[in-house]
């Protein structure tokens, strides 16, 4: 509804596509080349660590869109552990849910078009232990069995950087090729984001927005991508419901509160 009130042609914050995506700085636009690298290549593994909301699936994503002829497949062990992973790669690929690991990767590589296309499973995980990188790297060696490479992306929280520094877990830190941490946004990096996402759907930024929000934005989510989502999102809500002509501070700070 209020996407007319504003002279928007959708909704500015829902989530953007791939190639839209917002780099805040030069760091993070190499971060997404290296793990595009990767994604292209064999029996790599790229570490993306961060807090929630902070951008680490949106940058797989674009680099993906860099990268150009990637599958992903994903799994989330956050909430589990090692005995879930064959679970969680079963299901990730698609095929019958009573498949073993073996046969879940054969019966996946087999199906799909001989198209040349690299393949990542993304591993969203809480912690890291031996039992699970043994487990990791034997699905790393299916997938080289049933004729194809596979490499791993692993997302979670900084803390999985240091982890992966035991020494019992030398296999699999010699097959990481890109580490990056990804952190939230400055004042400045989320003045520019969220002028780039209205820039998006509005032809006319400064007519919608007034100077200050992104500062009082910045102050209420301290720069979390997703929590800026949120609360411009409900922000420009609050400002059509008003039958205000542009957005302004007062009413962002009275959404947050």
């Amino acid at each position: 509804m209020y996407a007319g009130h504003f002279g928007f042609s959708a909704r500015p914050f829902v989530h953007a596509p791939a190639d839209r995506f917002s780099v805040p700085n030069p760091g993070v636009a190499e971060a997404a080349a290296r793990l595009a690298a990767v994604l292209s290549a064999r029996d790599q593994v790229a570490v993306g660590t961060g807090g929630p909301g902070v951008g680490k699936s949106a940058l797989v994503a674009r680099a993906v869109v860099l990268a150009g002829n990637v599958e992903i497949r994903r799994a989330d062990l956050r909430a589990a552990d090692a005995d879930e992973l064959r679970r969680a790669v079963v299901a990730g690929t698609g095929v019958a849910a009573g498949s073993s690991l073996p046969e879940a990767l054969v019966a996946s590589f087999a199906s799909r078009p001989p198209t040349g296309r690299a393949t990542a499973l993304v591993i969203d995980v809480g912690v890291v232990n031996v039992e699970l990188v043994r487990r990791l790297l034997r699905v790393m060696h299916l997938a080289g069995d049933a004729g194809a490479g596979l490499n791993l992306v692993l997302q979670g929280p900084h803390g999985l950087l240091q982890l992966l520094d035991a020494p019992a877990l030398l296999h699999l830190r010699q097959r990481v090729a890109c580490r990056h941490r990804v952190r939230p946004r400055t004042l400045l990096e989320t003045a520019a984001y969220v002028r780039v996402a209205i820039g998006h759907v509005a032809t006319d930024v400064d007519a919608c927005l007034a100077p200050d929000v992104a500062a009082v934005v910045h102050l209420y989510v301290a720069g979390v991508p997703r929590l800026i989502n949120v609360l411009m999102d409900a922000s420009f809500a609050a400002a059509a419901a008003r039958g205000c002509p542009r957005l302004e501070p007062e009413i962002v700070k009275a959404v947050a509160e």
